[in-house]
């Protein structure tokens, strides 16, 4: 896009204009930085979240099956408290997985390159700038 930087009649003006678009860029790179890094992530702590269900499934399975054959003592007690937590973890992870979806992450690489996009379009507007003081 062509800028009318010709509006800019004094290098203060474009000093601040300067000034209030370097703040823009930094806000948008911190910003690139950390949506860049929570997709980095996603994969690993999908295969952790995975990991960990599974081991969950065998665990409260496993606790299902030894409840039932426990005589009413503080051991079953113990063992039917064990299995709340495994079932309440379960469904903790489960919503984690759900929130880090694939939708989630493909709505991750929209934002990344709305944020490029406006990147390079405020690096555009920096050069003209920039180009309209040397000129004044």
């Amino acid at each position: 896009m062509a800028y009318t930087v010709s509006l800019l009649t004094n290098t203060a003006d474009c000093d601040l204009a300067l000034a209030q678009a370097q703040n823009d860029l930094r806000e948008l790179n911190s910003s690139a930085a950390s949506i860049a890094l929570r997709r980095d992530n996603t994969s690993e702590n999908a295969t952790e979240t995975r990991a960990a269900l599974d081991s969950l499934a065998s665990e409260i399975g496993a606790l299902q099956v030894l409840l039932p054959t426990l005589p009413d003592t503080d051991v079953k007690r113990k063992n039917q408290a064990a299995l709340r937590r495994a079932e309440n973890r379960q469904s903790s992870l489960i919503a984690q997985q759900q929130a880090r979806s694939a939708v989630g992450a493909l709505n991750q690489e929209l934002k990344l390159a709305r944020i490029q996009a406006e990147i390079t379009e405020l690096n555009t507007y920096i050069g003209a700038v920039q180009a309209r003081r040397a000129t004044l």
